[in-house]
């Protein structure tokens, strides 16, 4: 078993190898296909890694994503991180008072609400980092 400084070395390689940008297809219409992704616990294990190395030594509270395509790879980043996941999703949900709403215009012109229950963003002050 190699030790820290020699696994850290290697894991750009071991990435590489295992094809994990490779299994990420994009659309030109910029629609991603992560079905070979979300399917594979390796996969996704690696995926997640490939944040923590791009996120290390900054501070995230939060891991956001949106319902329900996004939620495999956010959920497996939550747990190598170690922090909370937000769902935003396009509707509200029943038995939730407060909403914080975000709007988003598609390039068709299209408007698209996404709604996140307020508590899951609290304490005030905490960054939530898209995932």
């Amino acid at each position: 078993m190699p030790g820290f400084k020699r696994a850290e070395k290697m894991f750009p390689a071991l990435l590489r190898l295992a094809g994990v940008k490779s299994a990420i297809n994009v659309s030109q219409e910029g629609y991603v296909d992560n079905r070979s992704l979300v399917g594979d616990p390796t996969m996704l294990r690696l995926l997640a890694m490939m944040a923590v190395e791009e996120y290390a030594g900054k501070r995230v509270t939060k891991i956001l994503t949106a319902a329900v395509d996004g939620v495999p790879v956010a959920t497996a980043i939550s747990m190598v991180m170690g922090v909370p996941l937000v769902v935003a999703k396009r509707y509200r949900e029943v038995g939730i008072s407060e909403f914080l709403e975000a709007y988003v215009v598609g390039d068709d012109g299209t408007v698209v609400t996404w709604y996140v229950p307020r508590d899951a963003i609290t304490p005030p002050g905490q960054r939530v980092d898209r995932g």
